[in-house]
């Protein structure tokens, strides 16, 4: 494997922990998965992108969840796992309803 994979890899991990630090007391809705897909470039590694709705104080919200892998077998599992439809529990910042993240880590190893 190419060296630029992990880098990527590694920086996008780093990206997720860092917006989920503070995030804990944000109260959980359900959001619908709008769109998934996979971004393979050919340089780093596999990112499958997650758009999503959610409803807060009768608003209707969007955001992404780009989420990293280095293995083609556990990206393909993430991205069946939330197909167009599905539902997953994202935390939204009580003073910016528009900012959210999701809610829960995946159950797998993404390596």
């Amino acid at each position: 494997m190419a060296v630029d994979i992990f880098i990527e890899f590694f920086f996008r991990m780093v990206v997720n922990l860092i917006r989920r630090i503070g995030t804990s007391k944000w109260p959980v809705v359900t959001a619908i998965v709008s769109k998934s897909e996979r971004r393979d470039t050919g340089m780093g590694c596999t990112v499958i992108i997650l758009h999503y709705k959610y409803r807060s104080a009768d608003m209707r919200l969007e955001g992404t969840h780009k989420e990293p892998f280095i293995s083609d077998n556990y990206a393909t599992a993430y991205l069946r796992r939330f197909p167009g439809g599905s539902e997953f529990p994202v935390r939204i910042n009580p003073k910016n309803r528009a900012e959210s993240i999701q809610a829960e880590r995946p159950s797998f190893t993404r390596i």
